[in-house]
């Protein structure tokens, strides 16, 4: 559908009046309405066929241009800045995690020492247990099993 024309008088210079007619959304490049080859054959009557193509061809390669300028640079924008985030997040977690990973060794070390010495920590119950069912003989191996169990030379005496 093609919108109404507009019309437009001019006053010559000689005083006629000259009427014009004009297509404005048709010749708005932005427009939805906008149509090329009424476009060119307005704006660019004078023009000649081979600057037309020559001037296309030069559009393209400036789009093609601009367009690959902005994949690039906003990539390499992103990943600069998210270098710098992860390079602050570094400096500021760094000694936290640091901290962290030797309580955790700490932690991992209690944990491997009182694994260790479950049955002399558990002894007592343990021969309370078997002498209240008259076990004496298990009371006794619990015993022995847990006096075997290597205790460091400070622990003995």
């Amino acid at each position: 559908m093609t919108p109404a024309p507009s019309v437009y008088l001019s006053l010559m210079p000689d005083g006629e009046y000259l009427i014009s007619l004009t297509y404005p959304l048709l010749s708005v490049c932005s427009s939805a309405l906008f149509e090329a080859k009424l476009f060119l054959s307005r704006v660019h009557q004078d023009t000649s066929g081979a600057d037309l193509e020559s001037g296309a061809l030069d559009i393209e390669s400036k789009l093609k241009r601009i367009e690959d300028d902005l994949k690039g640079s906003g990539t390499s924008h992103l990943f600069n800045l998210m270098q710098g985030v992860n390079s602050r997040a570094s400096c500021a977690f760094e000694p936290l995690l640091r901290d962290r990973l030797a309580q955790t060794e700490k932690i991992r070390s209690v944990q491997v020492i009182l694994q260790r010495f479950r049955t002399l920590f558990n002894l007592p119950s343990t021969i309370r247990g078997s002498i209240s069912k008259g076990e004496y003989d298990l009371a006794v191996r619990e015993y022995k099993k847990a006096k075997s169990i290597g205790l460091p030379s400070h622990m003995t005496d």
